[in-house]
């Protein structure tokens, strides 16, 4: 009878194990899918995009001078910042994904998950160089930041690879109820315009 109900619970078990890692794999996703995408042609990236975007956002933002643009959307549900700014010989290209748990009590946002998927998701990647790893911080906080909120579960990484043949470097950051996946590329201009 015991074996029976140890099976049960595992059973019932694993299918809220797949559940709580599905929102960060979601991310991973999104991001792998994405970001790449959106950084080695920004033109085609923009094109695939619906105008308005899923909540009705304007998706695609410009400075005046036409140096700096910006696409904000969501993606498969998953919020995601796309950034291209020429300055001086370079242009700079960055995308970004965060994930956030304000409440701080959701089970698939605490920092161990969170690091299993991203392990297991880097491992399958092959020829990636990463460093980083646990990162105590103690983070201002409040609206005077005179207050500090020690961080005993804040990692991050550097991630270059990602995106072969290149210099891209991506960041991952993560911790108790946030995950933040980042990637940068620098282009050199000829004209500097």
């Amino acid at each position: 009878m015991r074996a029976a109900s140890l099976l049960t619970a595992l059973a019932l078990a694993a299918p809220a194990a797949a559940q709580e890692a599905s929102r960060a794999d979601a991310a991973w996703d999104v991001f792998l899918k994405t970001c790449p995408a959106a950084l080695s042609d920004p033109e085609t990236f923009a094109k695939s995009l619906p105008v308005p975007g899923p909540v009705g956002e304007k998706v695609f933002f410009q400075t005046d001078d036409g140096r700096s643009a910006s696409i904000d959307t969501l993606i498969e549900g998953q919020p995601v910042s796309v950034s291209i700014v020429a300055v001086g010989t370079r242009e700079e290209r960055t995308c970004t994904l965060s994930l956030n748990d304000m409440t701080g009590s959701a089970p698939d946002m605490r920092t161990a998950l969170l690091h299993e998927v991203f392990l297991r998701r880097t491992a399958a990647l092959p020829d990636l160089d990463i460093v980083g790893g646990p990162m105590n911080k103690d983070i201002p906080v409040g609206a005077p930041m005179n207050t500090i909120f020690p961080s005993d579960d804040h990692h991050e990484y550097w991630i270059a690879g990602l995106l072969p043949g290149t210099d891209a470097l991506a960041m991952v950051v993560l911790g108790d109820g946030f995950l933040t996946l980042y990637l940068d590329r620098t282009l050199r201009r000829e004209d500097g315009s």
